[in-house]
């Protein structure tokens, strides 16, 4: 049942790839399942990235109940490196509603998961969000200071892609010190990285197509091996029941007493 939980959250992820609304369907699916067998880890992830998906399409009270039940079950679990992701949303969720202090609690409170933890992802992610929301303020420095530090974690993991909540590469980080520069003024740094970010995100364009042509084999090679090992499963156990039955036969058939 982990495994099934599992495919369909792959699934998700490719339809969601591919551009298309199905992805939620097998991302609840996949957390439906989770449920069912009393896994916190899967209920958590689904939540999270149902959140995600959610915010994407302008759906913000939706994607903070699905956030808020995530955050639950990561508790529940002890699941932290996911409580990191899910608090991150919740900034983003917060942020699109208006509500600018919440947003910063959540923001921070991802990196203090998500730090400890390793999650880079998150930790980049949080640093955009943050060079974005301080943009929109127009406190240069502030902007500024959150891109180097996105910048900083992106070169030390490399051009971070994830699935579960957004796009992190360095043609955006070069983006985001372009905007920062042209608020402070400083034209040529502006000039310097707007050309960085246009000349990164072609690469990274080319270099996702073939991530992702990649993720659909996979899928595909999962979605085989699964099949197989159902059939297997299936034909075994039918092994096992014909063998039951003709012991419980022989074992009848002996001990039925003979009638002359």
């Amino acid at each position: 049942m982990i495994t099934l939980s599992m495919l369909n959250h792959m699934h998700g992820h490719l339809k969601l790839q591919t551009g298309s609304d199905e992805s939620l369907y097998y991302f609840k699916e996949g957390r439906r399942i989770g449920m069912k067998i009393g896994n916190d880890f899967r209920v958590t992830v689904a939540d999270m990235v149902l959140a995600t998906n959610y915010l994407r399409l302008n759906l913000a009270d939706s994607a903070l109940l699905y956030a808020q039940e995530g955050e639950l079950y990561g508790k529940h679990g002890v699941i932290s490196k996911y409580l990191a992701n899910i608090y991150s949303v919740m900034g983003d969720i917060y942020w699109k509603k208006g509500l600018d202090t919440m947003a910063l609690t959540y923001y921070h409170k991802a990196l203090s998961y998500a730090i400890p933890e390793a999650n880079y992802t998150v930790v980049g992610g949080v640093y955009e969000s943050l060079s974005h929301y301080y943009l929109a303020k127009r406190n240069a420095d502030s902007s500024l200071q959150y891109a180097i530090k996105n910048y900083t974690v992106l070169k030390s993991v490399g051009a971070v892609i994830t699935f579960s909540s957004r796009d992190l590469n360095l043609g955006k980080v070069y983006q985001n010190l372009s905007a920062a520069y042209t608020l402070k003024g400083n034209i040529d740094s502006t000039n310097k990285y707007l050309q960085l970010a246009i000349t990164t995100k072609d690469s990274l364009t080319a270099n996702k197509l073939n991530r992702l042509a990649a993720f659909q084999r996979l899928t595909l090679d999962e979605q085989i091996r699964l099949q197989e090992e159902e059939k297997r499963v299936e034909t075994e156990n039918k092994r096992r029941l014909y063998i039951l039955f003709a012991s419980i036969f022989v074992a009848f058939y002996n001990h039925t007493p003979y009638i002359s």
